[in-house]
């Protein structure tokens, strides 16, 4: 798994990437050491967000969450998700790209497979991780399908 993320590391504007479980929990990491510590937390709010899309029948495979100095692209691993931190103006295109070659290897790889299913939980939304008016929204949302 290092090596994926290294070669994802290395499209031009791409900061550092990580895999977390489906509870948000990181399995390997490839970032900075000083991010190590901002990122608590970015897994379990990625995998929760996933979770509630899908609950509302919405499910997606990947997410891009766009900040002034940040953009977030998330790929959704089936039992565990890919999370990559890059620049603001980074060639989307490109790492679409190298995505979509390294989550195919990495969805194929026995190995990797084994590890991930060792981690498998069902995703679900935790009720005690968001507020009540999400809760209640989310409800509403799901009941409508």
């Amino acid at each position: 798994m290092e090596a994926s993320l290294a070669e994802i590391n290395g499209v031009p504007g791409v900061r550092g990437s990580f895999i977390c479980d489906s509870r948000g929990e990181m399995i390997v990491s490839a970032v900075a050491t000083g991010l190590d510590a901002a990122l608590d937390g970015v897994g379990r709010e990625v995998t929760q967000t996933m979770a509630a899309l899908e609950m509302i029948g919405e499910a997606k495979s990947e997410l891009d969450f766009a900040y002034s100095r940040t953009r977030v692209v998330v790929h959704d691993l089936e039992k565990a998700v890919l999370i990559v931190l890059c620049e603001p103006k980074v060639d989307i295109s490109l790492l679409r790209l190298t995505l979509n070659v390294v989550t195919t290897r990495l969805k194929g790889y026995r190995d990797i497979q084994a590890q991930l299913d060792a981690r498998e939980v069902e995703k679900e939304v935790l009720r005690d991780d968001i507020d009540d008016m999400s809760w209640h929204l989310l409800e509403a949302l799901g009941e409508r399908r």
